[in-house]
């Protein structure tokens, strides 16, 4: 996708910082394709 940014709920967050193997987190594969994320400040606090 071009130029769309993805705003990462905890839940996404807290998946990949949890895993051990993060090539198999929702993350991961939200990676592969976009390139922009964002928190809320909610979330980043």
């Amino acid at each position: 996708m071009e130029n769309q940014i993805i705003c990462l709920d905890t839940s996404v967050l807290i998946d990949y910082f949890r895993k051990v193997n993060k090539s198999k987190s929702f993350f991961y594969e939200l990676t592969k394709e976009y390139d922009l994320f964002a928190v809320s400040a909610i979330t980043e606090f």
